[in-house]
């Protein structure tokens, strides 16, 4: 059970957010403590919040081994459309909905949302012991290491970003 993964036809255009630089000019989530490139303590940077390029949020890893990095949003489901710059990701699977859900990069976030599917989709956050489902058309802002089932199928979102906000 592979998933296959097409981009949408139209370039997606480089997203800006509000960040700040560390002392050697990396451009970093204001929230983190420490650089996400060369590990600094942000704590040595004037942390002067400006507009710049976001960088890649992470990795979905799917249960077949897939690797989806993080730097647009993306529709999973059994037959999805790329839309929006997103990308379109197949997951085969006879209880996976058409378009089951959606990852979406929402600033420094990642966001998971139920797009309606009929077998429902579940998180388990970091330190959590039991699997909480969405609501159809709900949302849930993914941690790193949060695991996500999309009825019968599985991700795990990995990032090296260890914001200081708590959960």
């Amino acid at each position: 059970m592979t998933a296959t993964v097409s981009a949408a036809t139209d370039a997606a255009t480089e997203v800006q957010v509000v960040g700040v630089y560390c002392k050697k000019s990396h451009f970093n989530d204001p929230a983190m403590a420490y650089c996400s490139v060369c590990g600094i303590a942000m704590a040595q940077a004037i942390r002067r919040p400006v507009w710049g390029p976001r960088p890649q949020l992470g990795v979905l890893v799917l249960d077949d081994g897939t690797m989806l990095p993080l730097t647009r949003d993306h529709v999973l489901g059994r037959a999805p459309s790329a839309a929006g710059g997103a990308a379109a990701v197949r997951l085969a699977g006879p209880l996976v909905s058409r378009a089951h859900a959606r990852v979406e990069l929402r600033g420094w976030d990642v966001a998971l949302v139920d797009t309606g599917s009929t077998n429902g989709t579940f998180v388990c956050q970091p330190g959590e012991t039991r699997w909480a489902r969405l609501p159809r058309g709900g949302a849930t802002i993914l941690r790193p290491g949060s695991t996500a089932a999309l009825a019968n199928r599985q991700f795990c979102y990995h990032s090296h970003r260890n914001p200081m906000r708590p959960p």
